[in-house]
């Protein structure tokens, strides 16, 4: 764990060990007192912090972060090939352009998946007060001996109510505990304030249980895991263990360049 945790392109590796000692010791006070419903702000910002790190740090952080630089480096080479900047293929590649090299997958760009961790960890702690200023539905499980909350890998699942809007979290705290995270789109370089959290709590039923649970292994990068063994749960892994979060790139020309799009969507593993 030590050596997943360091990061040699950060100019402190061990940055996220530091900010964990923040979150991990006081992880199971604020779960106990946000369903007591007692909770201060300092317990959101844990769980925040607890969202935050999955969300940058995690195996399925560093996949998508280096399938999106990889897209980004293929429209970098399209580029500076068009501006003269690269000298010609050898001819024992057949005279192709490094773009078709690209294309046709003769020219492969590897990307380190630390990059884009340390790229997370940098910004691990402005997307935890972020998180921490939006609005949150506190989802409380009293059916949880037998219809507990799962959890996996990236137990920061996501949920997307349509294409325009950004998509929320849902992050399973406890069997019994979640909590859906619901950004809040503001005015340009309009600042996250605490001020600005609000919430909700709701006690729901084995059927909202059920379908959250159903986006929390579509969500899951390898591994889910659940503190009961139950028919419902096989079945629910297999019937959904082809999905997984993958990163949607889209470019528009603009002029001579192009205008990039990235989005997180959830979808059949091909």
């Amino acid at each position: 764990m030590e050596e997943g945790s360091t990061n040699q392109f950060l100019t402190e590796p061990r940055f996220i060990e530091d900010f964990l000692r923040k979150v991990e010791p006081a992880y199971d006070s604020a779960c106990d007192s946000i369903t007591a419903r007692q909770f201060t702000f300092d317990d959101i910002l844990v769980i925040a912090g607890f969202a935050s790190f999955v969300i940058c740090c995690s195996p399925t952080a560093m996949r998508l972060g280096a399938k999106k630089l990889e897209m980004l480096t293929h429209t970098q080479v399209e580029l500076m090939e068009q501006a003269g900047l690269l000298d010609p293929p050898p001819a024992e590649l057949g005279g192709k352009s490094a773009t078709e090299l690209i294309q046709n997958g003769a020219l492969q760009i590897e990307i380190d998946q630390k990059y884009p961790q340390a790229m997370g960890i940098s910004n691990v702690v402005n997307l935890s007060n972020s998180m921490a200023s939006f609005h949150w539905e506190i989802l409380l499980n009293p059916k949880s001996d037998k219809f507990p909350f799962l959890s996996s890998d990236f137990p920061a699942a996501i949920e997307r109510p349509n294409l325009r809007v950004p998509a929320n979290r849902i992050v399973p705290l406890r069997p019994d505990l979640a909590v859906r995270i619901i950004p809040q789109i503001r005015p340009a370089g309009r600042p996250d304030m605490n001020s600005d959290f609000l919430y909700k709590i709701r006690q729901i039923s084995p059927s909202e249980v059920r379908q959250i649970n159903v986006i929390l292994v579509q969500s899951a990068e390898d591994l889910v895991f659940a503190p009961v063994k139950a028919k419902w749960v096989t079945q629910l892994v297999k019937k959904n263990a082809k999905f997984r979060i993958e990163l949607e790139h889209s470019r528009m020309p603009t002029g001579a360049g192009f205008f990039l799009t990235d989005s997180l969507v959830v979808k059949e593993s091909q």
